[in-house]
């Protein structure tokens, strides 16, 4: 999994949680350099966070959704969990996921 979040504690929590089940998790603090890390590590998901600073309302999704071969993309945000599901179905995203603290509701 390819997990894209700019808060080094995010990150952390995330990759924890995924490869405390099983997954393999590589992580970037922007979405910049998500197609060469698409290209070399190859991940079936990216998870990714909408809060990134600085970036367009949006802008993070297109610029992973338009990376030729990119995998399914999941939103992962603090917002509303109603206006998650509404921009993960805008950029085509295949679910979204709550930050929360509870580990078993987000591995579900």
């Amino acid at each position: 999994m390819l997990v894209i979040d700019d808060s080094a504690v995010a990150q952390h929590v995330v990759r924890s949680r995924l490869e405390g089940v099983g997954f393999r998790v590589v992580t970037l603090d922007s979405p910049s350099s998500a197609a060469a890390a698409i290209a070399q590590h190859q991940p079936d998901v990216v998870v990714l966070d909408l809060d990134i600073p600085g970036l367009a309302v949006g802008s993070a999704e297109a610029m992973v959704s338009e990376i030729e071969g990119a995998p399914p993309i999941v939103i992962h945000s603090s917002l509303a969990t109603a206006e998650v599901e509404a921009r993960a179905a805008a950029c085509g995203a295949v679910g979204a996921i709550a930050k929360t603290s509870d580990d078993g509701e987000f591995v579900r």
